[in-house]
């Protein structure tokens, strides 16, 4: 049986999907650098318009502020998006605790798929895949 007849299989026997992730849109609008919260990042997807004039920065929370909303323990991963459907490049920077791996510039009309990945208490890898 295909991955998609089995899935829709366990849906009509009533299986529920445990930590399911349900993917909430952040819209960022700020002509400016800008930083993200801990929050924010959890919901998943953001869609940052509006950098008119030269690239711009969008921070992350430190390790300690993100593994606080998430879980300090070591190997817990979540992945995040964003969108940059601005006129120009946006760079994701690091904040304390976190370290970079992969392109930090995301390129106007396109998107990037950032993956945390605890290695330690108040230390996190931020894993950067930029779509094609």
């Amino acid at each position: 049986m295909g991955f998609d007849k089995e899935i829709w299989r366990m849906v009509r026997k009533g299986v529920v999907f445990k930590d399911m992730a349900v993917l909430t849109k952040v819209t960022e609008a700020t002509d400016g650098h800008t930083s993200i919260t801990a929050a924010n990042l959890l919901k998943g997807y953001m869609s940052r318009t509006n950098c008119t004039v030269g690239g711009k920065t969008l921070t992350f929370p430190t390790a300690t502020l993100i593994q606080a909303a998430f879980s300090a323990k070591t190997g817990a991963w979540f992945t995040w998006m964003i969108s940059n459907t601005s006129t120009q490049t946006i760079t994701l920077t690091t904040a304390a605790g976190l370290t970079l791996k992969g392109t930090a510039a995301v390129p106007n009309a396109k998107t990037a798929f950032v993956t945390f990945i605890n290695t330690a208490v108040g230390a996190i890898d931020v894993v950067i895949f930029l779509a094609a």
